[in-house]
Order: structure tokens, then C-alpha cells, then sequence
């Protein structure tokens, strides 16, 4: 696995936004067709928030995965950006995580994160994620 990836429980990880269940259906889909997770989910390290890769998580958490492959930053670093998707809902970092704290999901596809340096093409195989 690439440095900067590792693999974490599923259970671990803290979403702040909804999935959509269309979407979920086709990446779930595109996961077993492949066989195998191309690039790692993005979470804050110090709350396992994720920050990118909703659909992945949710997907792999239905099929019966314990693990995922995570790229952890520090959220609150120039690393991380983030930017509302919607014109109607204010977003900050401290939102997304007074969120969170609240037990409350955004709709889904209300944030954009940009993260600097982000790692991609893992390709981790699905039996190495049991």
C-alpha cells in the first residue's frame, strides 16, 4: 500500500453528509465489478470525519467490508478547503464538525473538499478489506 494510506475500520469513520441511494446502488456496483478500491477516502485524523468518499465507505459498510483505505489530514490545516456545494447552507470547517457532534448529516453534496497533495490509485482488493 502507498505511504500516506493505511487501512482503517469502517466502524471508525463519522459521516457529515447523506448518501444518496441512487448513487450509492452504482458505486456499490462499480466496487464489486472492479474488485478492488482505487482510491482511499479521505477523514480528518483526529475525528475520523470523512471528508471525501461518502458513497465508498457506505458501499463497502454494505457489502460486508470491515476495512477501507484512509488518507488522514489534519482538517483544520491549510491542507484541507472546503467549499458549500449549495447556495442556501453555510459551510465552514467548524460546521462540518459542530455537525457532526450534533448528530446531524447534511444533505448530501452540500460540501466540497479540495485536499492539497491527496493521494490516488491505491487499488486495494477487496479481500485484503475483510
Amino acid at each position: 500500500m502507498r505511504r500516506g494510506v493505511v487501512l482503517m475500520p469502517l466502524a471508525k469513520l463519522r459521516a457529515h453528509e447523506q448518501v444518496c441511494p441512487q448513487r450509492l446502488a452504482l458505486v456499490t456496483r462499480l466496487i464489486k465489478a472492479k474488485g478492488m478500491i482505487v482510491n482511499p477516502v479521505i477523514v480528518d485524523k483526529s475525528t475520523k470525519v470523512i471528508l471525501d468518499g461518502h458513497h465508498r465507505a457506505a458501499g463497502l459498510k454494505e457489502l460486508g467490508y470491515r476495512l477501507i483505505p484512509v488518507m488522514a489530514v489534519d482538517y483544520y490545516s491549510g491542507q484541507v478547503r472546503v467549499f458549500p456545494r449549495r447556495e442556501n447552507i453555510k459551510i465552514s470547517k467548524q460546521a462540518v464538525i459542530t455537525r457532526i457532534l450534533a448528530h446531524r448529516l447534511f444533505p448530501q453534496k452540500t460540501t466540497r473538499h479540495l485536499i492539497s497533495n491527496r493521494i490516488r490509485g491505491v487499488r486495494v482488493t477487496l479481500d485484503k478489506l475483510r
